[in-house]
């Protein structure tokens, strides 16, 4: 038993979870598994299996609230458009645009555009100059 010794490198994986068991003593723990690893090793090895357990508990304990959490997240993660949708409602709502609109409707309705399959050619006119065809659901609420 005397000439067992540890391999020169413990992964680092190994290294992190000593030190996150045992805190600011985990290099001291490291130190005493390469000086004598006969007698460390048992005493390590039960302290990680019991702290392996109780962080399993933990977990299972922890999964109902994770999982309400989620579900509260997933409704708020479908409004991530919401910004582009508000900044669309506000050019929409602008003056300007609203006159460029009804300019292209007038444009569309006196001008010939319905005769052309919708398009204003954007010919003379007191339209908006564009050949802008005017939104769908105005002419949904015209007609």
């Amino acid at each position: 038993a005397k000439n067992f010794a540890l391999p020169e490198s413990i992964d680092i994986l190994h290294v992190r979870a000593i030190a996150r068991m045992y805190g600011e003593h985990g290099f001291q723990i490291i130190d005493l598994l390469n000086k004598n690893p006969v007698v460390a090793i048992p005493i390590v090895l039960a302290r990680l299996r019991q702290k392996d357990e109780e962080w399993r508990r933990v977990r299972v304990g922890m999964r109902d609230s994770w999982r309400r959490i989620a579900a509260q997240n997933y409704n708020k993660s479908l409004d991530h458009r919401s910004f582009y949708f508000k900044q669309e409602d506000k050019k929409r709502i602008n003056p300007k645009s609203l006159l460029a609109d009804l300019k292209d409707m007038h444009q569309y309705f006196f001008g010939g555009g319905a005769s052309n399959g919708g398009y204003s050619m954007g010919g003379g006119g007191s339209g908006s100059g564009k050949g802008r065809q005017p939104d769908s659901d105005m002419l949904k609420q015209l007609q």
